[in-house]
């Protein structure tokens, strides 16, 4: 369909909470499960709970994208408040986080996806968004949104 899709690890782990070992192998058991899935390498770490730090980014030598619109999906679970709060906060080169495991989740981002739609907006990938704001990412940076 045209996502990205980027490593959250493989067991929802607070990364700053573990060994390096381990937090290697929460990223590399995750990155092949994609890899087997859709035969393609993935660039893209958003840590659990948006923890990391330098340490962690070097392990991983990945791009982090957090995000800066937090709908708080997993406690509210309601498709409206989910998609009021997206259209109400967004702006370009917003990142969202969403749960996609929540029915309400995914019903609200496309409630919120038809009404921002309607208002101009589009929806890219990191890597098209990079590309249109003119910035190259940095695998030492955090991402909560791709600006001018």
């Amino acid at each position: 369909m045209g996502n990205l899709i980027g490593s959250h690890t493989y067991s929802h782990q607070n990364l700053l909470q573990l060994d390096k070992y381990t937090i290697l192998e929460e990223i590399k058991k995750t990155n092949e499960a994609i890899k087997e899935i859709t035969n393609e390498d993935t660039l893209y770490l958003r840590p659990p709970y948006g923890n990391i730090n330098l340490d962690i980014k070097e392990l991983a030598n990945m791009y982090t994208i957090l995000w800066d619109l937090d709908t708080e999906d997993w406690k509210y679970k309601d498709k409206n408040k989910i998609s009021d709060y997206v259209v109400e906060n967004a702006q370009d080169g917003s990142i969202v986080l969403l749960h996609d495991l929540y029915e309400t989740s995914v019903d609200g981002a496309l409630l919120a996806m038809e009404k921002l739609q309607n208002e101009g907006y589009a929806f890219v990938t990191i890597e098209e968004m990079a590309i249109i704001k003119n910035k190259k990412l940095d695998k030492q940076e955090s991402y909560y949104n791709i600006k001018n």
